[in-house]
């Protein structure tokens, strides 16, 4: 019972965080002719990407076993398709046993386009050479688990962990 009660209560502050946080998971960029992009771009000015809400995930309740999941689209306003690489920002990290915090991205399709443990700081790279076509949005699930190891995971009671995700104009 008072798993159910961790959980209703790890639920709802989520989705408080989420939409909260729908401010911080958006970017834009311009790239003039011959930037880091495939295809042809007619103009030369390629219009904000937006990532939705779901970019940011929190979580200070976790024990050994649990996941937390967001979902978030990438919407793609441009006549021509756009290359991005998403990464980590305002990250907070307080597990000790850094390598049990993992993280696994997930597209539309249900491939795997990311990987990896929960970063330690800024600027870690999630997924590469992503591509939205255009006019047109992905949707990815982003699952962190904090894995529940044959070790001593004591010194992680009452951790907790943060980062939104921002995207990266690029090359695919």
């Amino acid at each position: 019972m008072k798993k159910t009660y961790i959980v209703i209560a790890a639920s709802v502050m989520l989705l408080f965080c989420l939409a909260y946080a729908g401010s911080y998971a958006y970017f834009s960029s311009e790239a003039l002719h011959g930037g880091n992009f495939k295809g042809n771009m007619e103009s030369g000015k390629v219009e904000d990407v937006v990532i939705s809400d779901g970019a940011h995930v929190t979580s200070r309740t976790m024990i050994p076993g649990d996941e937390v999941r967001t979902v978030f689209t990438i919407t793609n306003p441009n006549d021509v398709m756009v290359c991005l690489s998403l990464k980590w920002t305002g990250v907070i990290n307080t597990f000790v046993n850094k390598d049990d915090l993992v993280i696994e991205l997930r597209d539309q399709n249900n491939v795997v386009v990311g990987s990896g443990t929960f970063p330690e700081g800024d600027g870690e790279v999630l997924a590469t050479s992503l591509h939205v076509l255009a006019n047109s949005t992905n949707t990815y699930t982003l699952t962190i688990t904090y894995q529940n190891m044959d070790e001593n995971q004591v010194g992680d009671i009452g951790a907790s962990f943060e980062g939104i995700i921002e995207g990266e104009l690029g090359s695919c």
